[in-house]
């Protein structure tokens, strides 16, 4: 299997959620730091763009689906979900709060 380097995916995408869906999905299943970085780049976009979540609630439900199921065997896994789900539902709770942040230009240029 080919292995994907950060280095080869970055200029490729200009979405960070792309990019952590994108390392996410490699098969083999990444490395812990990967997971991390796939997480935290999905987030980032979240905060940033501030959208009402629509076009990532599948994308969130996948990864939440699949890290679960290999957080089983892996304490350290378990952490970075239980984290993710915390933090995704505080960006969540937030745009609920700020309605107005739904129309963010980022997305409307896409």
């Amino acid at each position: 299997m080919q292995q994907l380097f950060f280095s080869e995916v970055l200029p490729q995408h200009r979405s960070m959620a792309t990019v952590g869906m994108t390392v996410w999905l490699t098969d083999p299943p990444p490395s812990l730091t990967s997971m991390q970085y796939a997480m935290e780049c999905i987030l980032q976009e979240i905060t940033a763009v501030g959208s009402s979540l629509e076009g990532l609630d599948s994308g969130i439900s996948a990864l939440m689906t699949k890290t679960k199921s290999i957080c089983l065997d892996n304490a350290g896994f378990q952490n970075c979900v239980t984290d993710l789900e915390h933090r995704v539902t505080t960006v969540e709770s937030r745009l609920t709060e700020v309605p107005e942040t739904r129309n963010f230009p980022f997305y409307a240029a896409r």
